[in-house]
């Protein structure tokens, strides 16, 4: 049975996936046209209306007090720990690895979990389990007493493609799934059930004025917000992620 698959921006370049996908371009086993980014942030409860807007402030646990809950994922932590340590968005990369993770044994105290799940971060701050998360924006965005700010978020992008395999009919009807998904008036439809923009350039003149601050890709937003160097974490990858578990063990 055939799949078409869903991955983000920096797993797309390893070769893992590469040896399970349909070549779905000249140059690509990816649909250029990708499916909703989302953005990673940090919030909780209070912490936006105390003032907290920086991972410096997120870092700051004598001003921002409580337990914390991070993703598993060096790919964003790693960026986010940086930030925290004063290193300027635009002078994030390349990334100093060392560096990113002596800021993260500084905060490493005060985490309760990494989580694994998008659906874990909003359960925890609504559970009252931790103060302050990292999460998807749209997994929190409108939840009941859960702030946001979208400043110093990895906007980050996601991809569809074909699993090998797959019948020459089933990779049809992907395709034609795959060129709707670029309208944008049909991305405004799936924008209406989950807050996440779609791929197209021409979304921010559809959106009414109120609704494009909702957004991680309006431009507004983009502004205060990086993308991660796909290409350069390919190439480190296979180490960070080694030294990335024996950071969570305490070696």
């Amino acid at each position: 049975m055939g799949h078409f698959l869903h991955c983000r921006a920096f797993r797309r370049q390893q070769p893992c996936y590469r040896t399970i996908l349909e070549c779905l371009s000249v140059s690509s086993h990816f649909f250029p046209s990708s499916p909703p980014p989302g953005s990673w942030f940090y919030w909780g409860d209070n912490y936006c209306d105390a003032g907290g807007n920086s991972w410096a402030d997120f870092w700051n646990v004598k001003d921002f007090p409580g337990k914390r809950a991070m993703i598993d994922d060096p790919a964003a932590m790693l960026p986010f720990a940086l930030l925290a340590d004063g290193v300027p968005m635009d002078k994030l990369f390349p990334l100093d690895i060392d560096r990113a993770f002596r800021s993260l044994a500084k905060i490493r105290p005060h985490v309760s979990i990494w989580w694994t799940a998008g659906s874990q971060a909003p359960q925890l701050l609504q559970d009252k389990e931790v103060v302050y998360s990292v999460a998807y924006s749209g997994r929190v965005h409108g939840k009941p007493g859960i702030n946001f700010t979208y400043q110093q978020g990895l906007l980050d992008l996601s991809y569809f493609s074909i699993a090998k395999g797959t019948t020459p009919e089933q990779k049809a009807v992907a395709m034609k799934f795959f060129r709707e998904f670029t309208v944008p008036e049909n991305q405004l439809v799936y924008m209406s059930r989950i807050p996440y923009s779609g791929s197209s350039p021409n979304l921010d003149k559809l959106l009414p004025a109120e609704k494009a601050s909702q957004y991680p890709t309006s431009a507004a937003n983009r502004k205060v917000q990086f993308m991660n160097d796909i290409a350069r974490w390919t190439e480190i990858a296979p180490t960070v992620e080694k030294r990335w578990q024996q950071f969570k063990l305490g070696l």
